[in-house]
Formats: structure tokens, C-alpha cells, sequence
């Protein structure tokens, strides 16, 4: 069943195909009688979960892009609806929702930049930032290969791109194409369309390996159907393939017939493109060359790599271009007088050389041959009286005088002086260049202030500025050059020291972590020196190193724990042991009749003990003292006095009353009424005697008026009974022999008497 719709009356049709595929399917809407669509127009005014439309402003495979505005922020933005034709299939749902995914996931001034996505309804829809321009398929369709500056540019930011997808995401592409890269003014670039876009990190999830690659820039490896190859290896096929288009304005193997173009792909090599456009860098057709290897392991190792070599590339285009121009003459009124100027002052340069090296150089030696010096020996010439005569006795002869032998110094042979020039140090390319003065009021102004501390983000930032402008100054390029030879030297040095560390034995982990935060702190001077696989090893041998550190920590933390317990545990003994004889000494405080001090020891007891863990049970033993004591301490004329009502006219103490009367005492006596309500003369008992014969009276109490006990309450009896016990009165004999007390008082007294025993003990 296929979900149509009406352009004229907006309506949704369902309509069943007779033998025809959906893309030949033509229906028309039973309402109006206009034809049918498979994408629901949204029209102007339109609002989607806070996306206005606008207008369409194009159309796909798999929806239609409008013009929207984002409500709450007031400005312009990409909306891509998915037609519900694709709506009703789960994997073309998947597609549309990873390019939103992988957008979001990438944050990166030349990839294009998600906003929102979701479901409003049955309305399936992606947001992303608006791009006004035209991708590269169209550019070149219509005006063949990018200008030499623009398609390096172009380069250089894909590169980059690409570059912070991987090492940063591990994020493959996997559909790079010119169509998929839009230009914007003529200066900026995007790469878009991340629909299939693949998440290569560890327990990221298998995706659908059979994607749909577009044949002109599809790597053999993918053709072929295989699985293992590293995503970024078969990313750099299609960059190459793409960066032929740009540079020499058609793919790489052109024919009509896909599948002819697929097997081009697995055993052509396409023409150099030198060949084709022979203007460009040398390097550059090298680049690509490498770049669409068939083999993947033949291919750079690293979009690092890519990146840099595309910077070399531009940076020498760009100082070639520029002497070339300051070489060439002015077409003016006055470039054949400069001319003339130029050429009388090399006229002169040369006669000032050829005056120094007359001066400089030896003098010539002359064409005759230089006889050799030979030691000569001077003599007397020899006259006809000197010669001797063989005739004549050699006695007669007179012997010659023998006359000194001189050696004559002969000047050394002069050698050949060759004049050599001094070695001129190199010229630097930049001095030739000229700042250009806006660009370089820009960067005094703008860029320089703002230049980050750290040296390889300096370098960064000093990368892209220099990549988005070919005419930066010479003061940028040379600070750019400093660090590329300083800074970039020093931490490429240092990251090799630490790996020959770190393959000794027992490397640690704070060599580990030393590591892998200098290659984080500088990604693309890292490549240069590991492969990613060495980085992973290195990240995976930190991760263990790590784990055994925690694991370590985690024991050392245990042990500290267990001490820590014990020494509580031995605190907490010797504290209890301390509250087990302060409360001791509590009840002996509280057992003593006449206790002063014994809630200043309890509260005292409470705040020094409140953290002991029996101090509830403490607690209710000190409650317990404390009303032991008030009752022992209560005075027994004070009993009597509360309790008279129940004591009229009785003879409390016959035994051992005494025989003296109380005169004069009236304050200190205790006077009893008659029954008849009068008061009694003869029933009156001195205070003092009472508290100083505390056994008598308890005696004469509990034996002598029986009667009278029972008539007082549970509380008074409990009462007299501890302070009969305390007043050395046996009380459980007592108790025994007579059972005219309650069962209620008689269990609270012999609770109290057991608790005063286990105090005494």
C-alpha cells in the first residue's frame, strides 16, 4: 500500500500499485482529480515542534529540504521531512536518524551542523544549520575544475574535517563526494549528507555493511563487499577520487554503464592527474595517486598525514605563486624605464665583481716553465796557473784554497689562490612576499591579540588562519614556522623519549598517563610518530595500568578501613569500659541516702557517653537509679505526714515509742487526728527521732500496722519498702512471711531489690 498525496487539496491517499514499480506509479486524487506525489508538501506557515516553513528549497531521494525559521531563536534554518514513503520502512528511518546523530555528534566549523530531530506526529524530521550555496557535483558539471587556490582550500578543510571525525569520533563517512561538499561564497566549505556515517569504536554496534556507494568515487575494498578494512582507509579513496574532480573538473573513470565504472574501479589506474591539468603541483597528483591506491594498507596511514601534506602543498603553491608575480614586469608607462634602471644596475653589480676579484685574486703565473732551484756551489774561476800538470810532483803543487760553500734561499713556490664567495645564508621565501595591508591590519588588530598560550593551539590557530587566507603576512607565517620547527620538534622529541620508556619493562603508569596526555595535547604531531594502532595499545595499556592502580588503591583502602575499625573497635572498648565504671560509682551515688551529687554525675554520664552504641539500655539503667534513689531518699516523716488521713488516732510505734514528750518542737512534730476530727495530744512524733531510728520505725511500721499499709497506695508502699531495705529491714523475709501486698507492688519492690544487688555486686 502506498501513502500519496494530494498537492491541490493536501490530503493523504493510499493507493495500491497495479503492476507498475512505485517510481512509474501515477495516480490521481479521488477528491480533486490532481496528481498524486509520494512527499507531503508542507506549506508556508507551517509549524514543526517549533520550526516555522518558509518555502522548499530543494528535494531528495528521501524527503524535501525547506526554508524554516527556529521560533525561539529568531533565525533561518535547514528543516530535511522525511517522505512518509520512506517513513514506513524501519531502515530508511535508521538512515535518516544516524545523519542526525552523526551531525550532532561532530562539531566542526566545516561539517555541517545539527540542531534538532525528531518525530512531531507522524512527521519524521532533521534540523541543521542553513548553508547558502551550491555543492561541488554542480560546480564543476557546470564550470569543470575548481580554481588551483579554491580546490586547495576545499582540500585542506575536508581534510580537516575528516581529520576530527576520526581521530577524535572515530566516525567514518563513508559517502564522500563532490555532491556531498557545498561550497558557500566561494570560500567556505561543508561536508554534509553523514547518512552513513559509521561509528567505528569498540562496542559501538555492527551497522548495515551493504551500502549503497555511488560508483565514481566507491573504493575497490567496498565493491568488493569486504568487511575488515579500517573506515578512514576507505574514506581516502573516495577523497582522492573527489580531489581528482575538483582539480581537473570530471571523476576519475567516466561511462555511462555503472557496473563498467565498478570495475574500473578494481583494476584501472585512472590518468595522472599532471596529465590532465598539467598547471597544478606535482605533489598534489602524488597526493591523490596515494590516496586511491587499491590496495588499503598502501594508502597514508593517518588523515594526519593527509592534512599536513595538504598544508605543505598549499603553503609552497602559495610562495611559488607569489615570487612568480613579484618577477613578472609591469605593463605601465613606466616598465621600460624600470627596466632600464634594473638592467644599468646589474650592469654595475658586475663591474663592482669584477673589480673585487681583480683585487682579491693572486697574479697570474707565467706560461714559461719554472726551472728548478738547484743548490749552486761558487768557486774562483779557474786561470791556466791553477790547473795542475800531471808531470809535476804533487808536492811542488800548491794547494788550492778551499773557499766557503753559500746556499742560496730560494722563495717558496706560490700556489694558486682560488677565491671562494663566503656561504650567503639561505634567502627566505617570505622576504620576498608582500603583506598585503588589509589583511595585515586584520592580523594585528583581530588575530593576534586572541592567539591562544598553549603552544600547539597556537599552532592550530595560526593552521587555520593560514588555510582560510592565502594572503596572510609574513609575521603569521613566520611565527607559524617557528613553531612548526621549535615547539613541534621539542613535543615530537619528548613523545619519542616517552615511548623509549615505555618499552622497557615495568613501564608506570604515571609514564602511561604522561603519554597519552601528550598525545592528546597534540593529535596531529602524535601521527608523526604512532600509528593509531600504537595509540590504541598505549590507551588500552593505560586503561589496565590504571585498573590495577584502582584495584591497588581499593586494597590499600580496605586495610586503612580494617585498622581504622580496629582502632574505633579498641576505643570503643576502653570508652566502654570507662562508662561501665562511672556508672558504677552512679550507683553507688544513687544507693546513698542523703546523694547530692548524683544528677550532676548522671548528666555529666550523658553527654560524655551518648555515642556508645548500648547507650539506650544506659540510659534506662540510670532512669532507673535515679528513681531508686528519690525514692530512698525520700525522708519517712514526709511518708507519714502525706499518708495521716490514713494514720488517725493510731499508736504508729507502740513498741518503742518513746517516754519523753515534745515540747517546745511544734515544727519538727508530727500531730495525728482523732477520729472524731479533733487533734490528738498524745499522738504526736518528734521528726528527728524518726530519721535516727530508721530500723525501729520501719519495724514498728510494717509489723504493728498492717492495717493501715494496706489502705496506702502502690507507690508509697514501694517506697517504704526500699527504704526498709536500705534501713537494713529484711524485706523479701518480710515478703515471704506475709502476703497481704499486692501482687503488682510486691513485683516492682523485688524488681528494685534485684537491681540494688546487682549494684551492690
Amino acid at each position: 500500500m502506498l501513502h500519496l498525496f494530494c498537492k491541490q487539496c493536501d490530503k493523504k491517499v493510499e493507493a495500491v500499485p497495479l503492476d507498475q514499480p512505485k517510481a512509474d506509479f501515477i495516480a490521481t486524487c479521488p477528491h480533486c482529480g490532481s496528481l498524486l506525489s509520494p512527499h507531503r508538501v508542507l506549506t508556508a506557515g507551517t509549524e514543526v515542534n517549533g520550526f516555522r516553513v518558509i518555502r522548499e528549497i530543494g528535494r531528495g531521494g528521501m524527503g524535501i529540504v525547506y526554508l524554516a525559521k527556529q521560533l525561539d531563536l529568531d533565525r533561518d534554518v535547514a528543516l530535511k521531512v522525511l517522505s512518509d514513503e520512506m517513513a514506513s520502512d524501519s531502515t530508511f528511518i535508521d538512515a535518516f536518524f544516524r545523519e542526525a546523530r552523526g551531525a550532532a555528534a561532530l562539531n566542526h566549523p566545516n561539517i555541517v551542523q545539527a540542531i534538532d530531530a525528531g518525530i512531531s506526529g507522524d512527521i519524521h524530521y532533521f534540523v541543521m544549520e542553513l548553508i547558502e550555496g551550491e555543492n561541488l557535483e554542480v560546480y564543476t558539471a557546470g564550470h569543470g575544475a575548481l580554481p588551483t587556490p579554491l580546490a586547495l582550500k576545499c582540500a585542506t578543510s575536508i581534510a580537516d574535517a575528516l581529520t576530527y571525525a576520526w581521530d577524535c569520533k572515530k566516525l567514518a563517512h563513508r559517502d564522500i563526494k563532490p555532491e556531498n561538499i557545498i561550497m558557500k561564497n566561494n570560500s567556505e566549505f561543508k561536508l554534509a549528507d553523514l547518512g552513513l556515517v559509521k561509528d567505528c569504536r569498540e562496542g559501538a554496534g555492527n551497522q548495515d555493511e551493504n551500502l549503497m556507494a555511488t560508483p565514481a568515487y566507491a573504493p575497490p575494498e567496498v565493491i568488493r563487499g569486504e568487511k575488515d578494512v579500517p573506515g578512514f582507509k576507505s574514506d581516502m579513496y573516495s577523497f582522492g577520487a573527489t580531489l581528482y574532480q575538483l582539480f581537473a573538473g570530471h571523476a576519475p573513470f567516466v561511462h555511462d554503464d555503472p557496473m563498467v565504472v565498478c570495475e574500473m574501479q578494481q583494476e584501472n589506474q585512472p590518468p595522472p592527474l599532471i596529465a590532465v591539468n598539467p598547471d597544478l603541483p606535482p605533489e598534489i597528483s602524488m597526493l591523490v595517486d596515494k590516496l586511491m591506491e587499491k590496495d588499503p594498507g598502501k594508502r597514508p596511514a593517518s588523515w594526519g598525514l593527509v592534512l599536513h601534506t595538504l598544508n605543505e602543498i598549499t603553503y609552497s603553491w602559495h610562495v611559488t605563486t607569489q615570487a612568480g608575480n613579484t618577477e613578472k614586469p609591469e605593463e605601465t608607462g613606466n616598465g621600460k624605464q624600470k627596466i632600464l634602471i634594473g638592467a644599468a644596475a646589474l650592469l654595475a653589480v658586475l663591474f663592482l665583481a669584477e673589480l673585487v676579484l681583480f683585487f682579491l685574486l693572486p697574479e697570474p703565473q707565467k706560461k714559461n716553465p719554472v726551472k728548478p732551484v738547484q743548490k749552486t756551489v761558487v768557486q774562483q774561476p779557474a786561470t791556466p796557473q791553477s790547473v795542475s800538470k800531471p808531470s809535476s810532483p804533487p808536492a811542488q803543487t800548491p794547494a788550492p784554497e778551499v773557499q766557503p760553500v753559500t746556499t742560496v734561499k730560494t722563495p717558496p713556490v706560490q700556489k694558486t689562490i682560488v677565491y671562494t664567495p663566503p656561504p650567503q645564508p639561505e634567502k627566505d621565501p617570505l622576504e620576498e612576499i608582500e603583506d598585503d595591508p588589509g589583511e595585515l591590519k586584520h592580523w594585528k588588530k583581530t588575530i593576534k591579540p586572541v592567539l591562544p598560550d598553549e603552544p600547539y593551539d597556537r599552532w592550530e590557530a595560526l593552521k587555520d588562519y593560514l588555510d582560510e587566507n592565502l594572503y596572510a603576512p609574513k609575521e603569521a607565517r613566520k611565527m607559524f614556522q617557528d613553531l612548526e620547527k621549535k615547539e613541534k620538534t621539542d613535543h615530537i622529541e619528548n613523545l619519542k623519549r616517552l615511548n623509549i620508556l615505555r618499552q622497557k619493562q615495568n613501564a608506570s603508569l604515571k609514564l602511561y598517563q604522561e603519554l597519552e596526555k601528550a598525545i592528546e595535547t597534540a593529535p596531529l604531531w602524535a601521527g608523526e610518530v604512532f600509528t593509531l594502532e600504537d595509540i590504541e595499545a598505549i590507551r588500552t595499556k593505560t586503561g589496565e595500568l590504571k585498573l590495577k592502580q584502582e584495584k591497588l588503591n581499593a586494597f590499600r583502602q580496605q586495610a586503612a578501613e580494617l585498622r581504622r575499625q580496629k582502632s574505633e573497635k579498641k576505643q570503643l572498648q576502653e570508652l566502654t569500659a570507662m562508662a561501665d565504671a562511672d556508672l558504677l560509682r552512679i550507683r553507688n551515688e544513687a544507693l546513698a541516702i542523703r546523694s547530692r551529687n548524683l544528677q550532676k554525675m548522671i548528666r555529666v554520664y550523658k553527654e560524655k557517653y551518648a555515642d556508645l552504641p548500648d547507650y539506650e539500655s544506659r540510659a534506662a539503667k540510670l532512669a532507673k537509679l535515679a528513681e531508686i534513689n528519690k525514692r530512698i531518699s525520700t525522708p519517712i516523716s514526709e511518708i507519714i505526714r502525706l499518708n495521716q488521713k490514713h494514720f488517725k488516732g493510731q499508736l504508729l510505734f507502740p513498741t518503742h515509742f518513746p517516754t519523753y514528750t515534745f515540747r517546745n518542737a511544734d515544727e519538727n512534730t508530727l500531730y495525728f487526728i482523732e477520729k472524731n476530727g479533733r487533734l490528738s495530744t498524745g499522738q504526736k512524733l518528734h521528726v528527728s527521732w524518726i530519721e535516727e531510728n530508721r530500723l525501729t520505725v520501719m519495724e514498728d511500721l510494717l509489723y504493728q500496722n498492717i492495717p493501715q499499709l494496706q489502705e496506702l497506695d502502690s507507690d508509697t508502699l514501694v517506697t517504704i519498702f526500699l527504704i526498709a531495705h536500705c534501713s537494713d529491714f529484711s524485706v523479701k523475709r518480710y515478703l515471704a512471711k506475709y502476703s497481704w501486698m499486692p501482687r503488682r507492688c510486691r513485683k516492682d519492690v523485688l524488681n528494685l531489690l534485684e537491681e540494688i544487688t546487682k549494684t551492690q555486686k
